[in-house]
């Protein structure tokens, strides 16, 4: 992957002030993985990379080195829709059960794309409603899994 990777995840995840472990969780490999990526041990793998940029906000090319701007561009204002679909594309990897979600780990990934996208902390409504989203789409995934599972078993 380049150089330029490890010492680019670092500088990052020191940046949002979040832990090896914590960063691990919210894009779905553990805290061993993250050191070795920093350390430039091991590799990301293609979806793991995307995570990572859109965690943080930056490109991929950023993260791989092969450009200095780290700014994505982004020019749609904060509005409510906008807001529901970009949270409901990012979950935090937190098992099946949506009470599992860890409200630091979110908390953290909210106020990371906020201030990246637009130069601010989220509001508690907007972390709330947020933590709403995030419930109700992994209720709705984990009911889909489990009816597909059910209908396995009966046809098996």
């Amino acid at each position: 992957m380049g150089k330029k990777f490890p010492q680019r995840l670092r500088e990052l995840r020191k940046e949002k002030n979040i832990s090896q472990s914590s960063l691990g969780k919210i894009v779905g490999v553990s805290k061993s993985t993250i050191s070795l990526y920093e350390a430039g041990k091991r590799q990301s793998d293609y979806d793991i990379l995307v995570k990572l940029a859109d965690f943080f906000n930056v490109s991929t090319d950023y993260l791989l080195g092969r450009t200095e701007d780290r700014r994505l561009k982004q020019n749609t204002p904060p509005n409510q829709e906008y807001s529901e679909k970009k949270i409901a594309g990012k979950r935090p990897s937190c098992g099946n059960d949506p009470d599992d979600l860890d409200d630091e780990i979110l908390d953290s990934q909210l106020a990371a794309s906020m201030k990246s996208d637009y130069g601010k902390e989220p509001s508690d409504e907007y972390k709330d409603m947020a933590k709403r989203i995030y419930k109700k789409v992994l209720a709705e995934v984990t009911k889909e899994a489990e009816d597909a599972e059910r209908k396995k078993k009966s046809d098996g």
